[in-house]
């Protein structure tokens, strides 16, 4: 298990043993749905400062945290993806004009 992850996740459990005794079966359940250790991580962290308020949901309520972290790191992703593609556009611009210029001149 990545150590990451292990950190939080014996953190989360340490505060009830009894509640968060599956813990380990959601970790490995998101790794075999394909989580990135990353998104497991954070979303780990997310629900941490909640873990001792939920009961019995507590299972459901970090589907949702990591439904959300895989969202919004996709989108991150995606975002630096498209400004990294608007960045060769420019460049290429500008090497077409620069091209254009010389064979001009």
């Amino acid at each position: 298990m990545d150590q990451e992850i292990k950190r939080v996740a014996d953190r989360i459990y340490a505060s009830d043993q009894q509640k968060f005794i599956r813990l380990i079966v959601w970790i490995k359940q998101a790794q075999k749905y394909h989580y990135s250790n990353e998104v497991i991580t954070q979303a780990l962290i997310d629900f941490e400062p909640y873990a001792g308020s939920v009961n019995k949901g507590w299972y459901q309520y970090l589907d949702k945290i990591i439904d959300k972290v895989s969202a919004d790191c996709a989108k991150r992703q995606s975002d630096m993806e498209h400004e990294s593609r608007k960045q060769h556009e420019r460049e290429l611009v500008g090497s077409l004009k620069l091209a254009r210029v010389v064979k001009d001149a």
